[in-house]
């Protein structure tokens, strides 16, 4: 009985998954260069369908943990949706310690305690942004996108997809 629940546990496909209807889903990702004193940010917002509507990416220069790369890079997606005004919007991030500390509005993290704030201030001023974990498998084209170059302390834009995750996109998109 055991082997067979490990076994059925270990064969689980984790995929991206498009939201309803009427939402959009923004995932959003953070890589942390090891050596370097620099970290990058990936965000990708898409409809029910799957269809790419729009993608970011920026490279913020700073020696960070991952904690608060990650953290940092909520912060970056909350402002782009509100820059963007847009609601109904589900944002993913594959860091589960960010997504418990905004949402159960943590506190005492010292080195992002701010950044923590900021992230719940703007969450709690939308009522119609969800925020949730995803496993990384489920999360792709946002960390792809937070491997995308781009200049220090500037961000990308993208309208459609960038050549190096379009058939992520692609592949996604019609699983959905």
């Amino acid at each position: 009985m055991l082997g067979s629940r490990l076994q059925s546990s270990r064969s689980e496909v984790v995929r991206w998954s498009a939201p309803i209807a009427g939402r959009l889903k923004l995932n959003v990702d953070a890589s942390v260069f090891s050596g370097d004193s620099t970290f990058a940010v990936g965000m990708v917002i898409r409809n029910h369908g799957g269809e790419f509507i729009q993608a970011k990416n920026c490279m913020i220069a700073g020696a960070v943990s991952v904690f608060e790369a990650e953290t940092r890079g909520l912060l970056e997606a909350l402002q782009w949706i509100n820059e963007l005004q847009l609601s109904n919007v589900d944002i993913e991030s594959d860091s589960m310690l960010t997504v418990n500390a905004v949402v159960r509005g943590a506190e005492n993290y010292l080195e992002v305690d701010n950044v923590l704030h900021e992230c719940q201030v703007l969450h709690e001023s939308n009522s119609s942004i969800t925020i949730s974990y995803v496993k990384k498998q489920a999360n792709k084209v946002a960390h792809l996108l937070a491997r995308v170059p781009c200049l220090v302390n500037c961000s990308n834009v993208f309208w459609s997809p960038p050549f190096s995750v379009l058939e992520t996109v692609m592949y996604e998109a019609n699983l959905s």
